[in-house]
């Protein structure tokens, strides 16, 4: 069985595809910063790469407004805790 996902902002068909990142892939909020040798305290971990594997999220992309929407749900958000 497969998903189908309209665009909530235009309507268009979106496309099934995934987002990938050879280490963490991390959400900032606005202003936040992070570095190489730290993770933003507000950051939310949308994908953690394991040692011999990517991280992933899956999602939807519409090809007429540019959109991607993430499949994430509350169990795999990690937010960052360091302070």
């Amino acid at each position: 069985m497969s998903f189908s996902m309209n665009c909530p902002y235009c309507g268009s068909r979106m496309e099934p595809g995934r987002i990938e990142a050879q280490q963490s892939l991390n959400f900032l909020l606005r202003g936040e910063k992070s570095s190489i040798w730290r993770f933003s305290k507000q950051g939310i971990v949308l994908a953690q790469a394991g040692l011999f594997s990517n991280g992933v999220v899956h999602g939807y992309y519409c090809a007429p407004c540019g959109k991607i929407i993430f499949n994430v749900s509350p169990s795999t958000l990690m937010k960052s805790t360091s302070k």
